[in-house]
């Protein structure tokens, strides 16, 4: 499989000129919240990728730049449905924060319904139930959306982050009262490493979400 880093700068450039010169290629956008998130969802991604045997697949990471992230994601999605019609499939990492996995699923449904997309069906994965599948619709033109939400739930932090997959695959200690596994991951470098290093196996114990996305959109193709 080849990948692509793609990343958005909407301050910099037109977002919709962004899309016609910079998405001619590829097949599958995968959006992210923030840059971090980018590099470790990348980086999950090319871990398993690297093991499966599967058809070239041009895929391009990007993030919503630290902006109201359902929101701006709704719009990126709508975008992306309306202008580029090569495009297979979109999908969303998002953290849980303090919000439980229907509740963040629920939010992204309810803005791309709002901005007039169709979302015909969603599926909660029967394997990991981090995962929906949702089959959206615009114009007549279908998409397939798996959104991927980050968080290990057994942790006792307030929030609950893609970091919490980070920290558990380095099997270090979370005490109670911290407001999220941020506070524990003060380089992204370090996640980073620790994934290169481990076996895949214990890459998508850890960062399972990610991995099942992955083996969803690659049966999806």
């Amino acid at each position: 499989m080849s990948t692509v880093l793609l990343q958005l700068k909407p301050r910099e450039e037109s977002f919709y000129e962004i899309l016609f010169k910079k998405l001619e290629r590829l097949d599958v956008v995968v959006l992210c919240e923030g840059r971090s998130d980018v590099e470790v969802a990348k980086s999950v991604f090319r871990k398993l990728a690297s093991e499966i045997e599967s058809t070239r697949v041009s895929m391009g990471f990007t993030n919503v730049e630290g902006r109201e992230n359902i929101p701006y994601i709704a719009v990126v999605v709508f975008a992306l449905s309306k202008l580029y019609r090569k495009l297979k499939s979109i999908v969303v990492v998002i953290d849980a924060d303090e919000f439980s996995v229907e509740e963040r699923v629920k939010s992204i449904i309810d803005s791309l319904r709002a901005r007039g997309v169709q979302v015909e069906e969603f599926t909660r994965d029967s394997i990991n139930p981090q995962v929906y599948t949702l089959s959206t619709v615009l114009n007549n033109r279908y998409l397939k959306l798996i959104v991927a939400v980050s968080g290990d739930f057994s942790l006792p932090t307030r929030k609950h982050v893609l970091e919490d997959h980070c920290v558990k695959l380095a099997n270090r200690h979370v005490a109670s009262g911290l407001d999220s596994a941020r506070q524990l991951v003060e380089d992204i470098r370090e996640c980073l490493k620790h994934i290169e290093e481990s076996p895949v196996n214990s890459v998508c114990r850890e960062f399972g979400h990610i991995c099942r996305a992955l083996e969803i959109l690659l049966k999806n193709l």
